[in-house]
């Protein structure tokens, strides 16, 4: 899993290691938003990525993603 919308926590998700390997020249906004895992541990936002343009069809589309470390081993 690289992206996401997770209606548990209302948001756009996106994984450290999708950022660093596609959209390494983006600033992320720096926030100190947390993640709860299931099994009941924190981890840290990065920061957000603002404002990313995506298309679906002719729609663009703006959208925030919060960027954590070890996204992909959530489950």
């Amino acid at each position: 899993m690289d992206a996401l919308y997770s209606p548990t926590v209302r948001a756009n998700l996106m994984s450290d290691e999708f950022v660093l390997a596609f959209l390494d020249n983006y600033i992320l906004t720096l926030t100190d938003k947390q993640l709860k895992r299931p099994f009941g541990s924190l981890m840290s936002s990065y920061g957000v990525l603002t404002n990313m343009s995506f298309w679906h069809g002719d729609v663009k589309v703006r959208l925030n993603f919060h960027v954590f470390k070890g996204l992909n081993s959530i489950s």
